[in-house]
């Protein structure tokens, strides 16, 4: 049985799969009419008033289809409604095993019975198949056809549909059943890759949707030093908007952008519709004014904290809360902070305890939620640049997978096509790649911030080892780190960009040391140009206590420093560079070579890079290839522009 392999094939824009005659037909292959390869049953719907023909408590057994219950390519053993034993003695029973089609305003959904059943009069139940007719190779047949096409000059009420009639005289394609088998054997084999590739593009959507949100909370949960909070109505003007008397039209025109619930964050990114209606110069007058760089949130209803930021002067309804912040604020910044699960969580809080039924919150309550910043603006433009940059490249990234669904569901049609033209050949194969984005892991046992700590500490109990202490400064250590977290495919919560010296991370790296410090792990100190490491008395209880969290990891961990002790800080700083660029590639999910490798990992990374000369970036990719272990899989986040 066909089952769900085929469940969102849209039909192709042709009335029939091939639209051939038979003087084009294929030898051997003929064409038939659906009422000469089985008996075409209709089903019935008793008379809906009286109780007695339906069975609510569902005791009787007697599943009852509608064409809402069909789930197209699947077994179906369950519906909505039953029908009594008396409701069933005027409809017939469709036996298990059964191909049914709807034909009726909903058209082509096909079907089967996982059970002895019921059905209505939209759909056909397809009886007595005959012995030469393959099952599966008819619902392949059905999965293709256009039945907006065989249905044109019968429209109702409602929409088009189809009658008995028409069913029983609709042409099927029929090659000998040898060949139909043959054509099921491999429309099966090609289905279940598509299906497979399809399901990886969607989770690796997901997971690039989730790239952004990850690193946003990670900015306002891993609060650094130098921030502070306030409330909202310190940081700027707090404003609700109000709607001008629609009954009087000279209120509305296009002078200013009139933005209601619906028009903020319309597609997810924060982005405002500016042209769904608008306020003349009168109305704006009994209106209120927002300008260019304000925040505007919904403030009632089910959307309530869906924040919008507006890129130009607005007005807005009565349902929405808005700021515009004072200059010491990056207006983005705040945009941002709004956005994050720590403030959505204060508006959700306060506007379910005002009201049980409809969630709500008002600008005076609004106006007193506090918001957390760093105190320097530059910081918070700093932020706000490594946000946009990640978002730019997580829609990237969105739009990437969104067109592989596309691509595959199309590549669908084509084999269905080619199946049905009697093109598909034995060795016909379907080569679909779709590069799956793996989310880094939490480590249990232990908290990212010790982990790095302690990942931190074996590099440097292992270089002193070596006797390699001279070269186990900030960049190597980083390096390190940077390629553990990546490769043991662990969440140490860092937010690495795209630095001179490579993939960092220094602000969570600053975090993770004040922590070592004070825990006596380890502590870092100026020497000349350099950061040197210095071991701590409880350096071996981090390093022990990372190991034994890692598990099996904690040997591939020492692998990783094993091949890297030797190496100067340039060395380290290229290989992680190229792996991270290599990563990047991966999870953009488009097809590259070693040039576009080097290409990102140098003119693409920072200007400095353009100092190291092309041949040692190939050098490191040819090295890495040696060692398996440093070869990238497509996990963890984007590295983006810092």
């Amino acid at each position: 049985m066909i089952k769900e392999k085929t469940q969102n094939i849209k039909s192709s824009n042709q009335a029939n799969p091939i639209n051939q005659g038979s003087d084009n037909m294929k030898q051997g292959w003929e064409i038939k009419k659906l009422g000469d390869i089985c008996t075409i049953q209709l089903g019935k719907t008793p008379y809906r008033k009286s109780p007695k023909f339906w069975d609510k408590e569902k005791t009787s057994g007697n599943v009852w289809l509608s064409i809402s219950d069909l789930k197209h390519g699947q077994t179906i053993s369950e519906s909505e409604e039953h029908i009594s034993d008396l409701g069933a003695k005027d409809v017939v029973k469709i036996p298990k095993g059964t191909m049914m089609l709807s034909f009726k305003l909903t058209l082509g959904r096909v079907s089967f019975a996982g059970c002895d059943l019921y059905t209505n009069e939209a759909i056909a139940s397809l009886l007595n198949l005959k012995k030469e007719i393959d099952k599966d190779f008819l619902f392949y047949y059905f999965t293709l056809f256009d039945w907006d096409k065989a249905a044109e000059g019968d429209i109702k009420v409602k929409g088009k549909t189809l009658n008995k009639k028409k069913l029983n005289e609709l042409e099927i394609i029929v090659p000998p059943l040898p060949e139909q088998q043959r054509i099921v054997s491999i429309l099966d084999e090609a289905f279940a890759a598509i299906t497979k590739a399809k399901a990886n593009a969607e989770q690796n959507l997901k997971n690039a949707k989730e790239l952004f949100e990850s690193y946003l909370q990670g900015v306002f949960e891993k609060r650094g030093d130098g921030w502070e909070e306030r409330k909202v109505n310190e940081i700027g003007n707090a404003q609700t908007g109000t709607t001008p008397k629609t009954a009087e039209k000279e209120n509305y025109g296009d002078f200013i952008p009139f933005i209601k619930p619906a028009d903020v964050d319309f597609s997810g990114i924060g982005d405002i519709r500016y042209d769904n209606e608008g306020l003349s110069e009168i109305g704006l007058k009994k209106g209120r004014k927002m300008e260019s760089g304000s925040i505007l949130m919904v403030c009632i209803g089910a959307t309530i904290g869906k924040v919008g930021f507006a890129k130009c002067e607005v007005s807005c309804n009565q349902q929405i809360n808005s700021l515009t912040v004072k200059k010491e604020f990056e207006p983005k910044f705040i945009y941002y902070a709004m956005t994050s699960k720590e403030f959505q969580e204060k508006v959700l809080l306060e506007g379910k305890g005002a009201q049980a039924t409809l969630p709500i919150i008002n600008k005076s309550k609004w106006e007193n939620l506090t918001l957390s910043f760093p105190k320097s603006k530059t910081e918070q433009q700093t932020i706000v640049r490594q946000l946009d940059a990640l978002r730019a490249e997580t829609q990237k990234l969105e739009a990437v997978y969104q067109k592989k669904i596309a691509d595959l569901e199309e590549l669908k049609k084509s084999i269905l096509q080619k199946a049905f033209a009697g093109e598909l050949s034995s060795s016909a194969s379907v080569s679909v790649s779709v590069a799956k984005v793996i989310p880094l892991q939490k480590v249990e046992g232990i908290s990212p911030t010790d982990l790095q700590a302690g990942i931190t500490a074996l590099a440097l109990q292992k270089h002193i080892e070596k006797n390699h202490q001279h070269s186990f400064h900030h960049v190597k250590a980083e390096k390190i780190v940077h390629l553990s977290e990546y490769i043991l495919n662990i969440d140490l919560e860092r937010n690495p960009v795209k630095d001179a010296a490579g993939p960092n991370d220094f602000t969570h790296a600053k975090k993770v040391e004040s922590r070592a410090r004070k825990a006596g792990f380890y502590s870092v100190y100026k020497n000349g140009d350099y950061y040197d490491y210095q071991q701590g008395r409880n350096i071996n209880s981090v390093i022990q206590k990372a190991q034994s969290s890692l598990g099996e990891k904690a040997n591939t961990l020492s692998q990783i420093i094993d091949m890297l002790i030797p190496m100067t800080t340039q060395q380290a700083e290229i290989v992680a560079t190229v792996f991270a660029a290599w990563n990047n590639l991966l999870l953009n999910g488009n097809k590259f070579t070693d040039e576009d490798i080097v290409t990102e990992a140098r003119e693409n990374w920072r200007e400095e890079k353009l100092k190291i000369s092309r041949d040692k970036f190939f050098n490191a990719i040819e090295w890495m290839r040696k060692n398996e272990l440093l070869i990238p899989k497509g996990n963890g986040k984007i590295i983006v522009a810092k």
